[in-house]
């Protein structure tokens, strides 16, 4: 992908979301921590959007719910990577992605959101 990756992290402030901050910084990706629908508002705001949402496993459904319907009132395309199978369980289709299977600050789980971010379509 040539342009920076921004990635919006949803997740609470423990010791797993700080991990996999650090590890997509690694990779080159500019990370943003928030933690509930307010801090996600202001944050995607102020950075003028994000590549992809990253709704960490330790947020309920509802507020992940709420959060991408908020995020995607402002733009519809953003894209939204969950961990596992639980959160959003219901739902499917183009702009959600899931990583089923690893822990979220695993190499493996990093990996994970490393490809499907290269995936994603160039806007």
């Amino acid at each position: 992908m040539a342009t920076s990756v921004e990635v919006l992290m949803l997740a609470s402030d423990g010791p797993t979301a700080v991990k996999l901050g650090h590890g997509l910084e690694d990779l080159g990706f500019a990370v943003d921590h928030a933690t509930d629908l307010p801090s996600a508002q202001k944050k995607f705001l102020e950075r003028g959007g994000h590549t992809v949402l990253l709704v960490a496993p330790d947020i309920g459904t509802g507020r992940a719910r709420a959060t991408i319907n908020a995020l995607r009132s402002v733009d519809p395309d953003l894209q939204v990577i969950v961990f596992g199978e639980e959160i959003l369980r219901d739902e499917s289709g183009p702009g959600l992605h899931r990583v089923k299977s690893f822990h979220p600050g695993s190499r493996a789980g990093i990996g994970a959101i490393q490809r499907i971010v290269h995936g994603l379509p160039q806007n």
